[in-house]
């Protein structure tokens, strides 16, 4: 009998060759099917490789490598829908040691339908299932997910007196949209929960939020500024537009309503410190991916009419406020696209990773600092250098805090 396997067959052409002609002596034999449907996905060919295998799930319907195969195929075919039903049944219908790899396929699936916590979830448990024949890493890398979407870390303690609002902008109504913020916030987001241990009801995330849901936010921060006094921890995440005043370089962020000639229509970043610093708090730490120069992630303007970059004047600190930017002055905050997210938050989340959140601030700073700048020079041939501001309230102390304990 043929040996069906394609592992061994390097030239998947000639396999869809020897597969034509075993279903043509045996149109009934089911491995040739699901073989011939395999060997197509590997030469891109998805609308043949779905047929082959719906020929194969009309023989067996209860064929676990063949709903698999064919989810695979949508997937590839960015049918995610058609994906998930396919890959729900091949879990379902499968034991554990058949379905590591589907696990994985259904956590890309919904990871890409923006399902990030789920897919997360689906994908850590095919790592507890495998292991498959294909590289995970190149599989991530293939769909765009980034590296730091596997195995979050998590703690036992629960930082009950921290709180956070995370705002990530991606589609504006009057501006380019900024690039991978979404995916920016949504992981800045499980971190915050699964490794900073911060509890669900004690963030506030918003994904493409307008001028109202802005100050609502961070109305919201200064409310808890009040209640809970010098024991709350507060962290303020921002990924999106950043702008200069035309009149006077004061920086500014936008909300996705905003217009970008209109300063009226955005958030002056000195309005944002003012706000978070009314109350005594035991920390405020604002992280902003996003640049004030005029440009965007592109490196395009974003009011076209701008033809020269501006230096944003800096805006000064009280409390215990530390602020840490993307960039500096007349840079640009660029997106690392590889792994589909702003260049500054993927590092600074890698180090949350790499430290299992156990990390000073003056270590998660110099590292990002550090990567930031040497990955952009390497891959867009500019400099970006994250800014550090400290207010001099804590500037003895700022060091040797620890966003894990707080």
């Amino acid at each position: 009998k043929k040996n069906h396997s394609l592992e061994p067959l390097e030239n998947f052409s000639n396999a869809i060759l020897d597969f034509n002609i075993s279903i043509h002596l045996n149109p009934n034999e089911i491995h040739a099917y699901i073989g011939r449907g395999a060997a197509l996905i590997k030469v891109k060919d998805f609308d043949n490789a779905i047929h082959n295998f719906d020929e194969a799930i009309k023989m067996d319907s209860n064929n676990v490598i063949a709903y698999g195969g064919r989810g695979r195929a949508k997937l590839e075919s960015f049918d995610y829908s058609g994906a998930l039903i396919d890959l729900d049944k091949a879990i379902s219908k499968g034991n554990e040691s058949e379905v590591a790899f589907y696990y994985l396929l259904r956590g890309i699936v919904k990871y890409k339908s923006q399902n990030y916590e789920s897919g997360i979830n689906d994908i850590e448990k095919s790592l507890t299932l495998g292991p498959y024949n294909e590289d995970l890493i190149t599989l991530m890398d293939k769909f765009g997910i980034s590296d730091i979407a596997l195995e979050i870390p998590t703690n036992s303690k629960i930082n009950d007196k921290t709180f956070a609002v995370i705002i990530a902008n991606e589609n504006y109504s009057n501006a380019v949209e900024v690039e991978y913020a979404i995916n920016d916030g949504r992981l800045f987001k499980l971190y915050s929960e699964r490794t900073l241990t911060i509890p669900k009801n004690n963030i506030r995330y918003i994904e493409n939020a307008t001028l109202g849901a802005m100050r609502s936010a961070i109305n919201w921060l200064n409310n808890i500024q009040s209640a809970f006094g010098d024991e709350a921890n507060i962290i303020f995440f921002y990924a999106g537009h950043g702008m200069p005043s035309n009149v006077n370089q004061f920086p500014y962020v936008l909300p996705v309503d905003g217009v970008p000639s209109d300063i009226e229509t955005a958030i002056k970043l000195e309005e944002i410190y003012k706000k978070l610093s009314e109350h005594p708090s035991k920390l405020v730490l604002i992280l902003v991916d996003a640049c004030f120069s005029g440009a965007v992630r592109d490196n395009s303007m974003l009011v076209q009419a701008r033809a020269v970059r501006v230096r944003p004047k800096e805006v000064p600190i009280q409390g215990n406020m530390i602020v840490f930017t993307a960039s500096t002055g007349t840079e640009t905050a660029f997106p690392y696209s590889e792994k589909q997210q702003g260049l500054f938050t993927y590092y600074v989340i890698k180090k949350l990773q790499e430290s299992k959140g156990n990390v000073s601030l003056s270590d998660l700073s110099e590292y990002v600092i550090t990567n930031v700048k040497k990955q952009s020079v390497l891959f867009n041939n500019m400099l970006q250098t994250p800014q550090l501001i400290i207010s001099n309230d804590i500037l003895e102390d700022w060091k040797t805090i620890n966003l894990l304990n707080q």
